[in-house]
């Protein structure tokens, strides 16, 4: 087998009126990255006030260890977050862990272990420095709304 290698030349998902297009290698290694993010009525309504613009999101999928083993990461990038400015962020998963690696803006940083398979999120969580007038109440609403999420679970 060596010297094979499979490409997805294009990718396209859809769902709800959003897509997301995407390329790259599936073997021997996993890595896509997303060329065009366009949010659907409802991702717009539910994450639109969190991501503004997708034109500066990435995202990349690649794969980490052996087939074998699978382990993956998702990376996502953006530039000009509306309310934390650059963000750069990595989420990591195997069969039994999921986990964030980093989130780092400006204005928030965070890492630790997310929910999978009963397993509770126990996150680092470090905010520092935050303009809170950026906020509207549709920020706000969506923040509390955000913290009683995660208090139930």
């Amino acid at each position: 087998q060596r010297g094979f290698t499979a490409a997805l030349e294009r990718l396209v998902l859809r769902q709800g009126g959003g897509e997301l297009v995407a390329r790259g290698a599936l073997w021997p290694r996993l890595q896509l990255r997303s060329e065009r993010i366009v949010l659907g009525a409802r991702q717009r309504q539910v994450w639109g006030s969190a991501l503004g613009s997708t034109e500066t999101l990435q995202l990349q999928l690649q794969q980490l260890g052996d087939w074998s083993q699978p382990q993956l990461a998702l990376d996502l990038q953006q530039a000009d977050n509306p309310l934390l400015g650059s963000i750069r962020s990595r989420v990591t998963w195997r069969p039994s862990a999921l986990r964030l690696e980093s989130f780092d803006s400006p204005y928030l940083t965070a890492h630790g272990p997310l929910p999978l398979q009963g397993k509770p999120m126990r996150l680092a969580i470090d905010l520092q420095r935050y303009p809170l007038a950026w906020l509207s109440p549709a920020g706000w609403t969506h923040a509390a709304w955000s913290v009683e999420c995660c208090r139930n679970h």
